[in-house]
């Protein structure tokens, strides 16, 4: 499904949202930048709007790595993460690419209630954050039964699946969002799940309304700073092929750089390599 929405993705996030998302990701990525972090990731990255944003928004050192398990959803957005000096690399969300304690926050926007399991993406996330990391979440969230929460319901109900139909052209891409709303725990409810991982300092602000919440928690422990190359491990991926496998970073190192497999750009090329590029080469 993901592949199949992956052209008119972010448009229509602006439409559904009525353009507040923007807002929404700007504070995640403000959040998420206040103790200056060396390695930043995205899970859940889409066509890579956070990790071009924190670009955007971070110090010129900053690592910014956007791990997806869409293969589309990434093709859609490697130009601009190219341009803006990210990184981009498929990966399950659950078994995450990367070293422990390799990576000083962690960023995902509406990736959570998606999960398969929650508590076993909370523990892996939990693995791969620094002591003292920042894990920022922007997601949506119950609404009650007051007279506002009935008016959301209609509009996300009926007015959300309408548009993804006409502007995707995919039948069923966006009616699953109300009844995965609904089943998702509130703010406290998941603020108690973050906790029950290891998580510290566990908080959350609402948003739009109450429709949505950006939470924010910490690793357990004091920061070590240190150089992204030093910490980052990029786990091997297996054989090439046309596509990218789970694993596989694609990187930026400059105007002409080619992608490469478990390498980190010119930052680093802590991991093994082949050598080939399994993808065509960024343009920046």
């Amino acid at each position: 499904m993901f592949d199949a929405i992956a052209p008119t993705y972010d448009r229509l996030n602006r439409m559904i949202s009525l353009g507040l998302d923007a807002g929404w990701r700007r504070r995640l990525i403000d959040l998420s930048l206040i103790d200056d972090p060396a390695v930043l990731l995205d899970i859940g990255t889409g066509t890579g709007d956070l990790v071009a944003l924190a670009k955007r928004r971070g110090a010129e050192h900053l690592l910014a790595l956007g791990i997806d398990f869409s293969h589309a959803m990434l093709l859609a957005g490697r130009d601009r993460v190219g341009r803006a000096g990210g990184r981009l690399a498929r990966a399950d969300a659950l078994r995450l690419p990367v070293g422990d304690a390799a990576v000083d926050a962690i960023v995902c926007a509406f990736v959570v209630r998606n999960l398969a399991d929650r508590q076993t993406a909370f523990t892996e996330w939990r693995r791969v954050l620094a002591g003292g990391g920042r894990l920022v979440i922007l997601e949506m969230t119950p609404m009650g039964n007051g007279p506002l929460a009935r008016l959301f319901r209609l509009y996300f109900a009926r007015i959300t699946p309408l548009l993804g139909r006409l502007v995707s052209g995919h039948r069923f891409a966006y009616s699953y969002l109300p009844a995965s709303v609904e089943r998702f725990p509130g703010p406290a409810d998941l603020a108690a799940e973050l906790a029950e991982a290891g998580f510290e300092q566990v908080a959350w602000e609402p948003r739009g309304l109450g429709s949505v919440a950006i939470h924010t928690a910490a690793a357990p422990g004091r920061r070590a700073r240190s150089s992204n190359c030093a910490r980052l491990t990029i786990r091997g991926s297996g054989p090439s092929s046309s596509a990218p496998r789970p694993g596989t970073v694609f990187c930026s190192a400059g105007s002409g750089a080619k992608s490469s497999a478990a390498t980190v750009g010119s930052h680093c090329a802590s991991g093994p390599s082949t050598g080939s590029p399994w993808w065509p080469e960024f343009r920046s």
